[in-house]
């Protein structure tokens, strides 16, 4: 009794004293200058409001910072935010396991707006869905409400699901057309990227595979009810955020979200990861570039070359330090024809870059089976397919680095084909005992290494 009459009393007082701070604590301290409550203790906690999810939402009229514990699944501190009631940290109350290393740090965009991020694997992501309005340089991205617009723009557009920033900014971020994600002028802060295609196949390879990163991807909170297989173990946090199609309709806000990589699958559409309610496979899906879609950025990790990545070892970087060149780390053949011989094939080139190209060319132009272009092209290597026979002067960037690859012959002459072609009798060879190139008949055999770029 005579604690309750003291904390009557002291509530009185309180009141009395209108704008008066507090302490509430055992060493008779006062309260920071900054603080209207502050609450110290050596061997005691806070403790919030405990209620299940049920509970939760039957608050009437929540005020915007009000705070709760939830007991049930998925169970830990939400805050409301003025529009729904959002988790606080990543892992949605659970443990992160081995699938996520938990918050990176954060990443702070154009607009000033900072996002979480956690570190899965080797890959740090944002933990939300960009909702920048300004590209890197501080140019202002068209905000496109009109149906009509865009479906006819050509340039870079963003919008809000159902034109509506004040319900759905927060936590489902924007949606932009493809355009604004290949704009040079950038979406993702410096250090950051818009993830590509292989950055995406990289998460959901070591989440498991296509068939099972979904769930740990998935936020327990705000999908449509089943939910399959969310757990978001990798605090990932992924949100149910909808899309705009190229006709300018919003659809499937709640059911699933979809997310543009910066890949480009040919001059009209682009690649684009899915997830839906009803499933924890990821669908890797070509969509037209006229459609709005969710943007993560990842973390741009230095590269060097020599090191391991994406299925090979790098063995060369452009100006931007993002993409580059991997070398195989073992032959896909030590008796292979290039191919063809006595009929040219025409357009194909000796420069770095070109050997994609020339692959392309060369198993278009030339039917013959187990060709070196075509081991390359068929090759599925590291949960990669893109493979190609390296052109003249990616294959000598091979021999320059060839200690560091590994795996060559070390016979005293080992002739490794490239992909470009000398005459219709004829294409370039390199001995990689001695690094000379020269031309070897095109009906003759030699070593093959694939190469991808990245």
């Amino acid at each position: 009794m005579k604690n309750l009459y003291l904390i009557g009393v002291l509530a009185m007082f309180l009141f009395a004293q209108g704008m008066a701070q507090v302490a509430i604590n055992n060493d008779n301290s006062q309260p920071d200058p900054a603080a209207m409550l502050d609450v110290k203790s050596s061997n005691k906690g806070f403790l919030t409001p405990r209620m299940n999810e049920i509970q939760r939402n039957s608050i009437l009229s929540p005020a915007i910072g009000l705070l709760v514990y939830q007991t049930d699944a998925p169970a830990g501190f939400y805050y409301f935010n003025g529009t729904v009631w959002m988790y606080m940290g990543t892992g949605e109350g659970q443990s992160l396991g081995s699938l996520g290393q938990g918050g990176g740090g954060h990443m702070i965009d154009a607009d000033g707006n900072a996002y979480p991020t956690v570190k899965i694997g080797t890959q740090e992501w944002m933990a939300e869905n960009l909702r920048v309005t300004h590209y890197r340089n501080g140019d202002l991205i068209p905000y496109v409400t009109s149906n009509a617009t865009w479906t006819i723009t050509s340039a870079g557009a963003y919008c809000w699901y159902n034109n509506d920033p004040i319900t759905y900014k927060i936590p489902y971020g924007a949606l932009y057309n493809w355009p604004t994600v290949n704009d040079s002028r950038n979406l993702c802060p410096i250090g950051w990227h818009v993830a590509s295609d292989d950055d995406w196949t990289a998460l959901t390879t070591y989440l498991g595979g296509l068939s099972l990163a979904g769930g740990p991807m998935k936020t327990c909170v705000l999908w449509t009810s089943l939910n399959v297989g969310a757990t978001n173990l990798s605090g990932f946090s992924g949100f149910p955020g909808g899309f705009r199609d190229d006709a300018g309709a919003y659809y499937f806000q709640g059911d699933m979200t979809y997310w543009w990589t910066s890949t480009a699958t040919n001059s009209l559409s682009a690649w684009s990861r899915k997830l839906i309610y009803s499933s924890a496979y990821v669908s890797r899906v070509s969509e037209d570039n006229h459609t709005g879609f969710s943007v993560r950025c990842i973390s741009t990790i230095p590269l060097t070359i020599g090191q391991s990545y994406q299925g090979g070892i790098i063995i060369y970087i452009d100006g931007t330090g993002e993409h580059g060149l991997i070398a195989a780390t073992s032959d896909q053949s030590s008796a292979a024809q290039w191919g063809c011989y006595g009929n040219p094939i025409g357009n194909t080139y000796t420069a770095v870059g070109q050997g994609q190209f020339n692959t392309n060319w060369i198993v278009l132009g030339c039917l013959q089976s187990g060709i070196a272009a075509r081991i390359c092209d068929n090759l599925v290597l590291g949960g990669y397919s893109d493979w190609f026979l390296p052109s003249k002067d990616e294959l000598n960037l091979m021999y320059k680095y060839r200690n560091i690859i590994g795996g060559f012959s070390n016979s005293s002459y080992c002739a490794y084909w490239s992909s470009s072609e000398f005459s219709a009798e004829f294409a370039w060879i390199q001995d990689f005992a001695t690094g000379i190139h020269q031309y070897g008949y095109k009906n003759g055999t030699c070593f093959v290494r694939a190469m991808r770029a990245f």
